[in-house]
């Protein structure tokens, strides 16, 4: 949770770009990772400035592989940290991390998933080397932008400013009651049909597919004890895009065959999902996909359409209409131990 304490007071994370920079030219006027790193680097030249920190220059990274070492290693494995001793910030990398974890206020679990999520979509994502220069020294990190929205994902310095566990009672509250924005799945599922002859399955075709999107999670202050301060959760969710995994099986591909389709239809930003997809499995030529006189249109076809197409097999087409419904909680902090704080 710490991890959106920061990034709701100074914007790091970003839903609409701007040309407007006194570090960068402009660009062309639709969202890109241009704009978008030129509008953190300009709302947050006081947050920069008040850590001493900045970033000198950045470079499109093509054609670059990605695996975990690449976040934790020598060359881009840096993290800004405050100690628990002064609560003095600095640069560390991802080794000192380790090996002096009970100094740092860090926490691990929300950066490695995130981490794992890209792994994940690697693909999605156009890569920015940044190189930082902080207490006359230099550091390089990878930032990560989502390839169509120009939005910023991930960044082990500038995600990382955002889950410092150092703050002031006052603007702590005032965060949390405002709204913080967390990237995660509104809803999931699978479909599967199967070619089954004599108790054994000779075909499978499948999807499996989830809601990908924006979790708007407003708090409200509750009540408060001793040691801690208990606000009152409300979430709802944007959708994005629907993200699809096929799933296909056969025991010959000379005998048996599938089919798979599918068509996000969904709106996008609202809470609202809609898509259609088509499976089907049996033998070679049980499905008469791309008849002349009525080829096979996803967006038009209909469900008993899609079923008079099979000759022989098991298959179906299928919509989906659905919204993801809020979700309610409620959620606890610490107080600040130090009483200056």
């Amino acid at each position: 949770m710490k991890k959106g304490l920061l990034l709701i007071t100074t914007g790091i994370i970003l839903s609409a770009c701007s040309n407007d920079s006194d570090y960068f030219p402009s660009f062309k006027n639709d969202c890109s990772w241009e704009t978008s790193l030129s509008e953190i680097i300009t709302d947050n030249q006081t947050v920069f400035s008040d850590r001493g920190i900045k970033i000198t220059n950045m470079q499109f990274m093509k054609d670059i592989s990605i695996d975990r070492d690449l976040f934790l290693g020598d060359k881009y494995g840096f993290f800004p940290v405050y100690s628990k001793l002064d609560s003095v910030f600095t640069v560390v990398t991802y080794g000192q991390l380790m090996r002096d974890s009970a100094n740092y206020f860090f926490d691990t679990i929300p950066v490695f998933n995130t981490i794992n999520d890209l792994l994940e979509e690697a693909d999605d994502f156009d890569i920015v080397e940044l190189t930082w220069q902080y207490d006359d020294n230099k550091y390089n990190s990878l930032a990560f932008f989502n390839k169509r929205t120009g939005e910023l994902r991930y960044d082990n310095m500038l995600y990382n400013m955002s889950t410092l566990s150092h703050y002031k009672k006052e603007s702590f509250s005032r965060a949390l009651n405002n709204t913080e924005m967390i990237n995660g799945v509104g809803d999931s599922g699978n479909d599967c049909v199967e070619y089954i002859q004599n108790n054994c399955v000779l075909a499978r075709s499948g999807i499996e597919w989830e809601v990908k999107g924006k979790w708007r999670i407003v708090y409200q202050y509750h009540y408060s004890d001793d040691d801690s301060i208990y606000y009152n959760t409300s979430s709802t969710f944007a959708v994005d895009h629907v993200k699809f995994t096929r799933i296909r099986y056969v025991t010959d591909e000379v005998l048996y065959d599938t089919y798979y389709d599918k068509r996000d239809l969904s709106p996008g930003n609202t809470s609202t999902y809609k898509f259609r997809y088509a499976i089907w499995a049996g033998p070679k030529n049980g499905l008469n996909i791309y008849d002349g006189n009525n080829p096979f249109n996803m967006n038009l076809e209909s469900p008993e359409g899609f079923a008079n197409r099979i000759i022989a097999g098991c298959g179906r087409l299928v919509e989906q209409n659905s919204t993801v419904s809020p979700r309610y909680g409620q959620v606890a902090f610490p107080k600040p131990q130090n009483p200056n704080d």
